[in-house]
């Protein structure tokens, strides 16, 4: 995944996934928004508990076990590491 983050075609990618959404959801994001201050890689106190109750409550969805929920979140930082390394 750090690769292709990392990667020049993502930053072409993600331009133009917000211009498409811009032209049909009549939004105005613009096309160079920074990623990593996304919330949803900035996760509050108060969001990873919410979240974590949420997973462990849809364990029956995953056939072969969820990883614990707190494994996860070190690959939200990763991403982030590697958004704020492209959007310098």
């Amino acid at each position: 995944m750090s690769t292709f983050v990392r990667g020049s075609e993502f930053r072409k990618l993600a331009r133009d996934a917000i211009e498409i959404g811009n032209e049909n959801f009549g939004t105005k994001v613009h096309p160079d928004l920074n990623l990593a201050k996304s919330p949803a890689l900035n996760l509050k106190p108060e969001q990873i508990e919410v979240l974590g109750r949420q997973y462990k409550a849809e364990a029956a969805y995953y056939f072969k076990g969820q990883p614990p929920f707190g494994e996860l979140l070190p690959t939200l930082d990763s991403i982030r590491d590697d958004l704020t390394a492209i959007y310098k």
